[in-house]
C-alpha cells in the first residue's frame, strides 16, 4: 500500500535501437486495479524498467502486459 515497486524486463532478443514501450494493467487477473497506475523508464536495446505505483490502502498483485515497438 502507498509504494512503488520496479520491475526489470530483458527483451529476448534485442532491438537494434531503443524501441518504444508502453505497458498498462490488466485486472483480469483476479486482483482490482484500483488506484494503480504504471509506468516505464530507462528504456534500452535489451530492456526496460517498468515502476508500478499503488495509491491505495490496501496490497495489490496486478498482472501488467507491455509491447515495444521501433
Amino acid at each position: 500500500s502507498h509504494s512503488t515497486v520496479d520491475v526489470a524486463v530483458t527483451f529476448d532478443e534485442p532491438f537494434p535501437a531503443a524501441p518504444n514501450v508502453v505497458a498498462c494493467l490488466n485486472s483480469s487477473g483476479g486482483y482490482g486495479v484500483g488506484s494503480l497506475s504504471v509506468g516505464v523508464f530507462s528504456i534500452t536495446a535489451t530492456g526496460f524498467t517498468a515502476r508500478i505505483f499503488n495509491n491505495d490502502t490496501s496490497g495489490r498483485g496486478p498482472d501488467a502486459e507491455w509491447i515495444a515497438i521501433l
